[in-house]
């Protein structure tokens, strides 16, 4: 179950947090194909695998819309994760029942 804050709640994202989905994103997303899709973010909070506890702190809408507003600052910081990791851009892997993202295995 996603721990997204009651409504009303005001929760700030930091760069600190930001590294959250810049790795999420670098390695089930690694291409900028459907970075800023609802199916990528909407996975995200959903935290299926319970991989990423962290992802409740906020809907999947203001991470998707915290991704589009820093999203040269983001890219940035993921090719450079890509980089360090060796994350392969063409591979694909099937993250969830209905959901297909690029994936270095």
């Amino acid at each position: 179950m996603s721990q997204v804050p009651a409504k009303g709640v005001c929760v700030g994202f930091t760069s600190d947090k930001d590294t959250f989905p810049m790795k999420y994103i670098a390695t089930y997303n690694p291409t900028k194909k459907y970075r800023s899709g609802n199916t990528l973010y909407k996975h995200f909070v959903e935290n299926v695998n319970n991989k990423w506890n962290w992802s409740g702190m906020h809907s999947w809408q203001s991470w998707q819309t915290q991704y589009r507003n820093h999203m040269e600052e983001f890219d940035r910081r993921i090719r450079k994760y890509q980089k360090k990791n060796r994350i392969n851009l063409g591979k694909t892997h099937n993250i969830s029942k209905n959901v297909v993202c690029n994936i270095a295995l």
